[in-house]
């Protein structure tokens, strides 16, 4: 245990001198980008959306950017699969000034999201979709093939997706605008082992979104893909009662989590990724060697993380 103890302490002290590096390379590699946005005409700021679709809109960083966008002159249609929390959410955005419609989906249900976005589109035209629904999950439970774990999450967290935003955004072609926001996470770019399922789904997610982003510029759609870490929001509590050591520091609240991502989406950023306290050690751990990586899976899994919840 000693010898152990020894070599966990040395990598751990390696790791904090390439952290401080990194932190060295962090002022540069911003201001190089606010450079390139300005130069290049990135930075320009998107008109207000006038209606809005958010999904997993009941609680969390859903029913926060439904607050957050609620104002007079403004359509908001709510998507969740829990009515009551939704109420609830609605009716602190109207008590703002403004028009809320609600609906109650399973997002594993393809053919039910897909008819509804497309009826919802027709009839609203949707100027911003935020795809926001999504599940955390355990690994398989006992006697369960993972496959099947996998299928639950991937139907919700990467079709659901799909399903939601490609009806609105046929109509947003059309219109020749319109804004899609997706949902990835941290998690997306490097994965705590526990959570290899669901970080498989969000990678899919920050794969279509990097790729897709110049298609969707071509036809007038801005596409964004957010990747939080951890936030205050229902999954994040479930993963602690699940026994997840999350520490206080490393969580951030869903108000502030929520205005990053409204002031990203005006300025049509490509990627937002935030808290920078949880970022730079994943994107930091996902460009090391394989023996480096090895070491962080072996400690990360002192540190279970665990839940499935869908919003």
């Amino acid at each position: 245990m000693a010898i152990i103890d020894a070599i966990e302490a040395i990598f751990l002290a390696f790791l904090a001198v390439i952290a401080n590096l990194f932190a060295g390379m962090i002022a540069g590699v911003l201001l190089v980008k606010e450079i390139v946005f300005k130069v290049f005409g990135l930075n320009k700021p998107v008109p207000h959306p006038r209606s809005i679709l958010i999904t997993g809109a009941s609680s969390g960083i859903g029913a926060e950017l439904a607050v957050r966008y609620a104002k007079p002159r403004t359509r908001l249609i709510l998507v969740a699969r829990n009515v009551t929390r939704l109420e609830k959410v609605k009716k602190q955005c109207e008590e703002k000034g403004a028009t809320v419609e609600i609906a109650s989906l399973d997002m594993s249900d393809s053919k039910a999201v897909k008819s509804y976005m497309e009826e919802v589109d027709k009839r609203v035209n949707i100027d911003l979709v935020v795809a926001n629904a999504g599940i955390s999950m355990t690994p398989p439970k006992e006697g369960e093939l993972f496959s099947d774990a996998a299928q639950r999450l991937f139907d919700v967290n990467v079709f659901g997706v799909f399903h939601t935003i490609a009806p609105i955004m046929e109509g947003m072609r059309h219109r020749g605008r319109g804004q899609v926001a997706i949902m990835s996470s941290l998690s997306g770019i490097f994965s705590h082992p526990n959570l290899s399922y669901y970080g498989a789904s969000k990678s899919a997610l920050v794969a279509f979104s990097r790729h897709f982003r110049p298609v969707a510029a071509e036809q007038g759609i801005r596409l964004t893909c957010i990747c939080p870490g951890f936030v205050e929001t229902p999954l994040v509590q479930e993963m602690r009662d699940a026994g997840g050591k999350l520490p206080g520091f490393a969580v951030m609240d869903v108000k502030a989590a929520a205005k990053v991502i409204t002031k990203g989406l005006e300025r049509d950023r490509p990627v937002i990724i935030f808290p920078a306290i949880q970022y730079w050690p994943v994107h930091m751990t996902s460009t090391m060697p394989p023996f480096i990586q090895a070491f962080w899976n072996y400690m990360a899994l002192k540190y279970p993380l665990a839940g499935s919840r869908q919003s």
